[in-house]
């Protein structure tokens, strides 16, 4: 069974077809937010996510900055994003981040999965980084994977039998320059892939 994990595609449809040109088939998909925000593709983005059958789809903190408003201090070129999202994104794609939750726990394959854009803690807002003292703890929740995003850098890590995995950002990778980064798990295979291409 093959899982594609993105997030962070932040308005950058070209980006996203892209990823999913070389990905190919898969059983299933789980995008941990940021649909909106410094692009302007809002809504080629999210009308090709909603397209995509078996997908499980959490609320980033710009789609939540779109809906709902913002939670702390931000810079011009987030604000400059979130404005040009209100102004243009579609009622029914307002109304698909709207249903959207900020966590969520689920099984497939006989194993546990715990996703989120942020942090099991603060599921929209907290930066999880590999040095984190977090992480540790985030062990010890019982689920066989714990997701986020948010950071735009992939890290793939293994507590106690758990993976925290983050895919990195589709959109904006800030680990390196102009690169498209997602995740894979095989669960017939155990294994968990870290992809980076380079942004056409």
């Amino acid at each position: 069974m093959k899982i594609i994990i993105l997030s962070d595609i932040h308005a950058n449809y070209n980006a996203l077809k892209q990823l999913l040109n070389h990905v190919g088939d898969f059983d299933y998909m789980f995008c941990l937010g940021d649909y909106t925000g410094y692009g302007t593709e809002v809504n080629e983005v999210i009308n090709l996510i909603k397209s995509i059958k078996n997908k499980i789809c959490v609320l980033g903190n710009h789609d939540y900055y779109v809906i709902k408003g913002y939670t702390r201090e931000v810079n011009k070129k987030v604000v400059d994003g979130i404005n040009y999202a209100k102004n243009n994104i579609t009622f029914e794609n307002i109304e698909w981040l709207r249903s959207l939750p900020h966590q969520k726990e689920f099984v497939i394959a006989r194993k546990r999965f715990l996703i989120q854009h942020g942090s099991p803690d603060n599921p929209l807002e907290e930066y999880i980084y590999p040095d984190s003292d977090k992480l540790k703890k985030f062990s010890n929740l019982n689920y066989d994977y714990i997701i986020f995003g948010h950071t735009h850098r992939p890290m793939l890590i293994e507590f106690d039998n758990t993976i925290l995995l983050n895919p990195g950002s589709v959109g904006q990778s800030r680990h390196k320059k102009s690169k498209i980064c997602a995740a894979i798990i095989n669960l017939d295979k155990n294994t968990v892939k870290l992809i980076e291409l380079d942004c056409n």
